[in-house]
């Protein structure tokens, strides 16, 4: 961690700069959160033959209240004044996890809960941070009254384990959302000047559902030393919607940012005595990160995908050597803005990384 007394002990000049007062814009990008949260669980198993069928699982019950204070600065126009935001909220959180063994190697599971998921300290601090750019003036604040995310999620899988380490598994899922929280982007003035202010705040209803498919083989009849491969493939395909609300009082549906349609991942790895290998392919969908605007806010995600490795070599029970790669096939993120016009790209690069794993 950085030494701020050594700092301080060299820094020139730093007797005028910590008895300096702050500035407007100083305060305005200065905050407080306090947040406190009392919570207490409860929880109970059971397991219960039916029809055949052996049933079991547990169900409990989460109790949460959380105090939260958020302390800033709110400039007027002219000042930057103090402000301070107080809220109380309890959150009850009900799940229930289902397992149904139909045979030793094919069971279903099911599980349903009710989530919460508290905004970040940084969306909930009254501030206001401002970048001049001579050709655009933008800015990006927090919002103290945003609300925590809100769900009921529900999932089901029908797993089938044909082999040793084997197993074939589907599944879906729906997640009914009461509240969420998305980056909207409004016009707002300061010194006589025209900002596009870009800060948090809460959208309405929305959902999640999608299906899932996992294969996963172990090729342990194969003739030795082939008996260690190994392979792994997983797909996801999700649809969303949600409500969002304008900065006039106006909602729209539109698809849930940060959510990729399609994605998948490819694994082939070898594992026997001291030898491991890993090589895997993943894929994301596009991915959207601006709605509601003039579509040219925020750079959305084309369609990316990775090719990584790893090899590793376990020269004593406790001495292991490691050659990694990341990126390898140099995959690189390329962004657009509204109808799909170029917006920029992110070239990641190739990362091979060697080392020691050690236990002592």
């Amino acid at each position: 961690m950085p030494n701020p007394d050594r700092f301080l002990e060299v820094a020139t000049g730093k007797e005028a700069l910590l008895s300096a007062p702050l500035t407007r814009g100083d305060l305005r990008n200065s905050y407080a959160i306090d947040e406190r949260i009392i919570a207490g669980y409860g929880m109970g198993e059971f397991e219960f033959p039916l029809g055949g069928i052996t049933i079991r699982g547990d169900a409990g019950v989460r109790y949460a209240h959380t105090r939260q204070t958020s302390s800033g600065h709110a400039d007027n126009g002219t000042v930057a004044v103090p402000v301070r935001f107080e809220r109380n909220y309890d959150n009850f959180l009900p799940a229930l996890n289902l397992v149904a063994e139909f045979t030793p190697n094919l069971q279903m599971h099911f599980a349903a809960s009710k989530v919460i998921t508290r905004p970040s300290l940084a969306d909930l601090a009254p501030r206001l941070t401002i970048n001049s750019n001579p050709t655009i003036l933008t800015a990006v604040g927090g919002n103290p009254e945003l609300r925590p995310f809100e769900a009921w999620q529900y999932d089901a899988t029908m797993e089938w384990y044909f082999a040793p380490g084997s197993a074939l598994i589907g599944g879906a899922f729906y997640k009914d959302i009461t509240t969420f929280v998305f980056q909207q982007t409004r016009s707002f003035n300061l010194d006589g000047q025209a900002y596009r202010l870009t800060a948090p705040e809460n959208g309405g209803n929305a959902y999640v559902a999608g299906i899932e498919i996992a294969y996963q083989q172990l090729f342990k009849m194969l003739p030795e030393p082939f008996d260690g491969l190994g392979f792994q493939a997983n797909y996801t395909h999700t649809a969303s919607k949600g409500t969002y609300a304008m900065s006039d009082g106006t909602t729209f549906r539109d698809d849930l940012t940060d959510v990729a349609s399609d994605s998948f991942n490819l694994t082939a790895f070898y594992e026997k005595g001291p030898v491991g290998a890993r090589a895997s392919y993943s894929w994301r969908g596009k991915v959207l990160r601006d709605v509601g605007g003039a579509g040219l806010a925020a750079n959305n995600d084309a369609a990316f995908g990775s090719l990584d490795f790893d090899i590793s070599y376990k020269v004593t029970p406790n001495v292991t050597f490691v050659v990694q790669g990341i990126n390898v096939a140099g995959g690189v993120q390329w962004q657009y803005v509204r109808d799909n016009r170029f917006a920029g790209y992110t070239d990641y690069g190739t990362t091979l990384m060697a080392g020691v794993r050690a236990r002592f």
